[in-house]
């Protein structure tokens, strides 16, 4: 007598998920973003290390869909390109008016020409501060640089801004934005070509912590600036796929707030 052959349908409910889950991301919609070359601790680091980096993998995770293809390039290069629809989105930036012809940033319409994002849909809050040598008689009092006459920040940065309004004040006489990285630029402090630079803290610490050419340097209270930093998409592809834009920007913030990202961003700090 032949033997019944007993189906386990447990093992068939597993398999006929894990088909659909491959053929989901075998066909999952590519999405193009860049981001700046330089390391950026802990945010943007080499091999895709950095907590914004993985950050996103984390979003691809819970919208199986899509699949970030993610490029690392100069940062006015990368902003340029996504105004030229080259890239579907570029991280990490701050808000900055004049970037929204750039880009959409969540909260914002397109092609809005001001705006305030929706702070909730950030990717991280990173801080500015000025690094000047110990011992310096430098003063930020919340509005005005006294005591600087050289001030140095990243090309391209945000902070700019703040600087070049101190220096129509004349607060400061001279502003050097040529240094690519924190690193260059508090070198610049140490060696004396500047008085005092706006770094990124995060950054600036990891830098003065990993190099001893910089461990003269410190940190001026309070901080210069607190910004919020944002996954902005390119206007063609928020135009073209709201919808998806939207649930980019909601996993983000689920993202941000999970325990399984806390835990990354406690390792990285260990």
């Amino acid at each position: 007598m032949q033997k019944l052959k007993i189906i386990n349908f447990n093992n068939i409910k597993l398999t006929l998920i894990t088909f659909s889950l491959f053929f989901t991301q075998l066909h999952a919609k590519e999405i193009t973003l860049c981001h700046e070359d330089n390391d950026s601790f802990p945010w943007i680091l080499a091999n895709e290390k950095g907590l914004s980096h993985i950050e996103l993998r984390l979003v691809e995770k819970k919208l199986p869909d899509l699949k970030f293809k993610i490029q690392a390039m100069p940062w006015k290069r990368c902003l340029e390109e996504l105004k030229e629809n080259k890239f579907d989105g570029a991280f990490a930036a701050s808000y900055k008016a004049d970037r929204l012809q750039n880009g959409t940033y969540p909260g914002i319409p397109v092609n809005a020409k001001e705006g305030v994002p929706d702070e909730s849909k950030r990717l991280h809050i990173s801080e500015y501060a000025l690094y000047v040598k110990k011992g310096s008689a430098i003063i930020w009092d919340g509005k005005k640089i006294t005591g600087a006459k050289k001030v140095g920040a990243q090309s391209g940065f945000s902070i700019l801004e703040l600087l070049k309004k101190q220096k129509e004040e004349k607060n400061i006489e001279f502003l050097d934005d040529s240094a690519k990285n924190s690193v260059a630029l508090l070198t610049k402090v140490a060696n004396g070509n500047l008085d005092a630079a706006a770094v990124i803290v995060m950054q600036a610490e990891h830098a003065i912590k990993s190099n001893k050419e910089l461990s003269a340097l410190e940190k001026i209270n309070p901080p210069l600036e607190k910004k919020p930093y944002f996954l902005i998409l390119s206007h063609k592809f928020v135009t073209d796929n709201a919808e998806q834009a939207k649930k980019i920007w909601d996993s983000v913030a689920a993202v941000r707030e999970s325990a399984e990202f806390k835990n990354k961003m406690k390792e990285a700090f260990k």
